[in-house]
């Protein structure tokens, strides 16, 4: 019985990621490739056992839940990969974010699958038109559009992908897109196709970036985890980072979430939080706003004043939570002005 490679470096071997389809993939497809192609398992042929249906994988079984994050595992990679076939037509080579690329980085570590909802890429914003039409092309839907973001839907995988020019508003953090572009890293050896990831250091940023963001708080533990992913996978020095989150304006922000992170064990995080430095006032907005978010989270509208006071200083968030609500504002008038030839 031949077995299946489960060392740390296959997920940097190209010939275990999927490959793009020629045709529409079936859900029957996406499940038989999440079983012989992408888990680290101990066989190639699934051993069922029990009253329910399980994979074994290593010395536990999986079970349905974890076989479907492994489904949305394999439709991802393949969404990225018709992404970057059709963006390199244009001459555009996509910086991935967030999901999919952890779930390549966490590949072949023994953790159950992460499931992902959707796939995040990156472009300049001066080729967001030329990615939109090439994608279109390529057979994906626009289903949405906002400043810094568009949404097309890969309807045959159920999932979508976000084409962002931005990962935050621009008054938040230092994170300038040109920048972060100029600075990713090669990956595609990590995904067979031309695709880039976030510099190591940039990518850590990020995540602290986006747990800010979405106001999450400690009941985000996939979020979370994902501080130590990163961590593993991409070695750092924690004086390294905490001087790059200070320099993209992620400190307050980094007091936050990797406080929470340092208290579900992760000691990377504790130390990059010791070699911050010292700010009585970044350590009080942060408390507060661990305090604020336990209650109000999310997409509450209360919990919009939290993400503008980690901001890099109090005054820089005053002015980004004043656009913020500006941009609120006018999209609402706009949303009231497409609806009144309705009304008449």
């Amino acid at each position: 019985m031949q077995r299946v490679r489960s060392d740390r470096n296959a997920a940097l071997d190209p010939r275990r990621l999927v490959r793009p389809a020629t045709g529409r993939l079936s859900l029957g497809v996406l499940r038989r490739a999440a079983l012989l192609r992408l888990l680290p398992l101990a066989h190639r042929r699934p051993v069922l056992h029990g009253p329910r249906s399980c994979v074994k994988r290593g010395n536990r079984s999986m079970d349905e839940r974890e076989i479907a994050a492994a489904m949305t595992v394999v439709a991802g990679r393949e969404l990225l990969a018709r992404a970057a076939d059709a963006l390199s037509v244009v001459g555009v080579v996509p910086v991935a974010l967030k999901g999919v690329v952890l779930s390549a980085l966490s590949e072949g570590s023994g953790a159950p699958p992460r499931p992902m909802s959707d796939v995040d890429i990156l472009v300049r914003p001066r080729d967001r038109r030329v990615a939109e039409r090439a994608l279109a092309a390529a057979g994906l839907e626009e289903i949405a559009r906002s400043p810094v973001a568009t949404t097309l839907r890969a309807r045959d995988l159920r999932l979508d992908l976000d084409l962002h020019t931005a990962l935050v508003e621009p008054e938040l953090f230092r994170l300038d897109t040109d920048d972060l572009v100029e600075r990713a890293a090669d990956a595609s050896s990590l995904f067979g196709r031309p695709v880039r990831m976030l510099e190591r250091h940039d990518f850590y940023a990020h995540l602290v970036a986006h747990f800010a963001r979405n106001r999450s708080n400690a009941h985000d533990r996939r979020h979370l985890r994902d501080f130590a992913v990163v961590a593993r996978a991409l070695p750092m020095r924690p004086d390294d980072v905490a001087s790059h989150l200070l320099e993209r304006g992620l400190a307050r922000a980094a007091r936050y979430a990797l406080t929470l992170a340092s208290r579900r064990g992760d000691e990377f995080a504790a130390h990059v939080l010791s070699r911050l430095p010292r700010d009585r006032v970044g350590a009080l907005v942060a408390r507060s706003a661990e305090l604020w978010l336990a209650t109000h989270a999310g997409n509450a509208p209360l919990a919009v004043p939290a993400l503008h006071a980690l901001n890099r200083s109090l005054p820089a968030g005053m002015r980004s939570l004043g656009a913020h609500l500006a941009r609120g504002l006018a999209s609402r008038a706009r949303r009231v002005l497409e609806r009144a030839p309705e009304a008449r």
